[in-house]
């Protein structure tokens, strides 16, 4: 090669380098963004353009300087979020029922200028909220021809719902009928290769919009606008419908005349969300059909309640976050849930559809909170070492510790004794009990220095036991460990006393349950000969020494009258019954039949047993709910919800005791069940297998001063551990 032809290439590869940092300089010059955006846009593909028209959009324009930051700060975050699924279209049968049910819930229940019709609305969804239990439409209907005087304006009422109801039932099995397949793909589609322009646009737009107007939002920070009204997913939802869109169909939902008032706007949501769910009695879902989910929302668990109301609150200006346990504390399941803001900035918890705002009743049974953010949070993904396992409950980046705004905490540290390892292990884990084994709910970051592992924002009045994570999974490194309200720290460690123990439940009482058995005191139980009761007469009144617990009750009833109708009629709550059957004391004339077993709890109960011999009386189930049969099928896990339940015998009889038992959980002691006693002590050990002969359990010589789980080897999968205190099982972490 000649120097001159040498010469030339040096200087053409010279000359392409200045070219190359020159054009990169113009592009950096170009796109003088934040540092994140541009990290961002580095990782958008082919979608890059999309987002830099977003930022230019508002940069050209000095009074949309805020939004601009708001575009950076979504497009900056943007990294690591996804859809899982993406819908492809929607079928015109999906928008086009979606519109009619809406419009037709509007025109009769939410109709400003007929506020009869709008109070009618939030009383039905008052029937809803009654005691934590999801019934179906026909069943509150029948509550309000109970409830509601037969007048001439209830009557129209009720052609307005009856018409409603066959209108959504004939809607449901059109779709079921012409959707046969998912109208979806289902992957990982990063938000930065797949949101579009106008999208993003569109939801700025409509975030700023309802800033400026909604009541709930006009005194937002700018930082907490942008983690709610601003921020367009909680989870990996689809994003597939413009804010607009959402914000058009709701928001008049949303705020009215009384907008001011929260608790109000829960409840109309709610209810517009039950009004528009078309498959509650109509067979499987159709697939994901992100923001029409809507229609097919009784198939689908909180989780997917909760982002779908989140996203509906936001785009109509309720800042709202999605928040969610990783563990009851008396239950081995999670929850997700909503929390919204009202006027004065403080935040409220409730589980959409079914739960109006200030109902906690069940909010103690969570144990530590978390809530989805947009912006990564400090948590265990981001705190591990490389090589440090993290369990699946806390790989989520995006979780924000929120538990003070449930429970009341504490922070605490425990001895940590073990030496840097090859993982360089940061963390350690709170767990609490569950039947499958210890389940993590915390994390502690672990300080090598001082040789512990700090925890912060416990809840107090439940127990714990601290561990932490290798190949082999969860290794408890304490013994059990119960946190008082008062925030003292106690240590549970056995000892080498042997005691006995008795014992009549493997889990505790539930307190929906309780206030079930609660109602039916002052309930009475009826003998008539006339099938209308018109000569009815009092036999027997349930009072609250006859449902102290969930057993099955003998009810003496001492009358020489012979009748041919026997029922049992609330005091005008609804009655739940597991057991109701009718006896008369046997004579040389009858045959036995038996029934269900009088409970015997305890030795004393015993040598009391009624040794009389009685028969059960077979009759016709007088018509009253449905399903009223299983008050009669023998099964303790089976029953009834009804205002009146009653036998008619065919010719009158004699009457000597209802055997009676409230509906509940099973979770007592079962005649004929093997169950195993263990015990922890560094381990669960075993301290002996029985098969109930009583409703009552003895195991003797067992350890004292530790935590005990009773297990039914048949049946049943509720089970808590206890402890066992002056002759009585108290259940750790009971709700």
């Amino acid at each position: 090669m000649s120097k001159r032809l040498f010469v030339l290439l040096v200087n053409l590869q010279i000359l392409v380098f200045f070219l190359l940092l020159f054009y990169n300089c113009v592009d950096l010059r170009r796109y003088p963004y934040p540092k994140g955006v541009l990290s961002s846009l580095e990782k958008a593909g082919e979608n890059k353009m999309e987002l830099i028209k977003v930022l230019d959009h508002y940069k050209k324009y000095p009074q949309d300087s805020l939004k601009y930051r708001a575009a950076c700060f979504l497009i900056s975050n943007m990294k690591g979020h996804f859809s899982s699924k993406r819908i492809e279209s929607y079928p015109d049968l999906v928008k086009e029922s979606f519109k009619k049910i809406d419009s037709l819930t509007k025109v009769i229940f939410f109709h400003e200028a007929d506020t009869s019709l709008f109070r009618f609305a939030d009383y039905l969804h008052n029937i809803l909220d009654t005691k934590d239990f999801a019934p179906t439409k026909g069943f509150v209907d029948s509550l309000i021809k109970r409830t509601y005087p037969d007048t001439v304006d209830v009557k129209f009422h009720r052609k307005k719902v009856v018409h409603f109801e066959h209108f959504v039932d004939s809607i449901g099995k059109e779709l079921l009928f012409n959707i046969q397949t998912e109208n979806q793909t289902n992957g990982i589609y990063p938000d930065l290769k797949n949101i579009s322009c106008n999208w993003l646009i569109d939801h700025i737009d409509n975030a700023f919009s309802c800033w400026k107007k909604s009541p709930f939002a006009r005194d937002l920070s700018y930082n907490e606008f942008k983690n709610t009204l601003l921020t367009y997913r909680s989870m990996n939802e689809s994003v597939d419908t413009y804010s607009s869109y959402i914000n058009n169909y709701f928001y008049g939902i949303v705020h009215s005349n009384d907008s001011l008032n929260l608790a109000n706007t829960v409840r109309r949501l709610n209810f517009a969300t039950y009004c528009l769910d078309v498959f509650e009695d109509n067979g499987h879902k159709i697939g994901n059909l992100g923001f029409y989910d809507i229609l097919q929302f009784y198939k689908f668990d909180c989780d997917r309640h909760s982002e779908w109301t989140v996203r509906v609150l936001n785009a109509c200006g309720v800042p709202a976050y999605l928040d969610y346990t990783s563990g009851y504390f008396n239950r081995d399941k999670i929850h997700y849930g909503v929390s919204v803001r009202d006027t004065s900035g403080i935040y409220h918890h409730y589980s959409p559809k079914w739960q109006q705002l200030g109902d906690y009743r069940h909010q103690n049974e969570l144990s530590k909170m978390y809530r989805n953010m947009y912006v990564k949070q400090r948590c265990p993904r981001t705190l591990a070492s490389i090589n440090e396992y993290v369990p699946n409950t806390f790989k989520n980046p995006y979780m924000k510790d929120v538990t003070e705004e449930y429970h009341k905490v504490t922070t605490f540290s425990v001895p940590y004794k073990f030496k840097k390892d090859s993982t360089n292990r940061k963390l350690g884990y709170l767990a609490i009990f569950s039947p499958r084994g210890w389940k993590p709910i915390a994390w502690g970051e672990i300080d090598y220095d001082r040789k512990k592992i700090n925890f912060e924002k416990v809840p107090v009045n439940a127990t714990y036991i601290v561990g932490i994570y290798d190949s082999n999974g969860f290794i408890p490194i304490s013994n059990p460990l119960h946190i008082d309200f008062d925030r003292k720290v106690m240590e549970i460690a056995p000892n080498n006393n042997p005691i006995t123990l008795r014992l009549t439940r493997k889990f505790p009482l539930k307190y929906h349950l309780i206030e079930f058995m609660k109602d039916m005191i002052g309930s009475k139980i009826q003998g008539a000969n006339s099938a209308d009761f018109s000569d009815a007469i009092d036999l027997y009144s349930i009072g609250s020494s006859d449902i102290l617990d969930f057993s099955v009750k003998a009810l003496p009833i001492s009358t020489k009258k012979k009748f041919r109708y026997v029922r049992c009629i609330s005091n005008g709550k609804p009655l739940n019954i597991a057991t109701f059957e009718v006896f008369s004391s046997v004579n040389q004339n009858m045959n036995i039949v038996k029934g269900s077993e009088p409970s015997i709890l305890s030795e004393e109960k015993l040598r009391n047993v009624d040794v009389g011999l009685y028969t059960k009386l077979n009759g016709n189930l007088l018509p009253s709910s449905q399903d009223v049969e299983r008050a009669l099928d023998g099964n303790l896990e089976t029953y009834v919800t009804t205002f009146s339940i009653g036998i008619d015998f065919g010719s009158p009889q004699h009457i000597s005791q209802v055997r009676f038992a409230p509906r509940n959980a099973n979770n007592g002691i079962v005649i004929g069940d093997n169950y195993e006693l263990l015990y922890y002590d560094k381990r669960w050990k075993s301290g002996g297998s029985k098969i109930a002969e009583y409703n009552f359990l003895k195991f003797e010589n067992v350890p004292e001063n530790t935590i005990y789980w009773l297990r039914n080897k048949d049946h049943g999968k509720e089970e808590l551990p206890f402890v066992y205190r002056d002759g009585k099982q108290i259940f750790v972490n009971e709700r």
